[in-house]
């Protein structure tokens, strides 16, 4: 598969020059191409396409992010309000009244094989967790903070080392 190219390898890089630009395959492929057929805009790989989009996503910001919602289905309501309440930054507010679980969506993307958390450490052996075996664990300590009490609203805080018990906490 060929990942792109450099565009001119020979030529001294000056600011503002294109230093690289996707292979074929690797804009057929992509999610930006397959988002842009499902929107069903007429858009085709390459510069016109992806501006079309680009244009539509800064001028239509209720059609767009609900669009990618949609299209990307995460574990959640989306709610009744619009996708972007208040524009002013700091304090936009997106999705008012959705309801999104972070654990829910970072499991959902685990991948089912063996390399779902991969840990490397220099006081313990390397250590492999599959998508299932992720989900076990997170699902054992969720029950555990149920069990403890913990309940939605509730804050729990950890001082932990970067280590997968930290990543199964968080989750959890």
């Amino acid at each position: 598969m060929a990942y792109g190219r450099r565009v001119d390898e020979e030529a001294p890089i000056a600011e503002g020059d294109l230093l690289w630009e996707p292979g074929a395959e690797l804009v057929a492929g992509s999610r930006l191409t397959d988002y842009a057929a499902w929107v069903r805009r007429g858009l085709a790989p390459g510069e016109a396409g992806y501006r079309t989009l680009w244009e539509w996503s800064t001028t239509d910001l209720d059609g767009f992010w609900r669009s990618l919602w949609r299209y990307f289905r995460p574990p959640g309501e989306i709610g009744r309000g619009p996708a972007l309440e208040r524009d002013t930054m700091p304090g936009a507010a997106w999705f008012p009244g959705a309801s999104l679980n972070y654990a829910e969506c970072a499991l959902a993307a685990a991948p089912p094989g063996p390399a779902a958390l991969l840990s490397h450490s220099e006081a313990r052996a390397p250590l492999q967790l599959s998508g299932a075996e992720l989900r076990l664990q997170v699902g054992s300590a969720a029950r555990a903070l149920r069990e403890l009490g913990v309940e939605a609203g509730d804050r729990v805080a950890a001082y932990l080392p970067n280590v997968p018990e930290a990543v199964v906490g968080l989750l959890a």
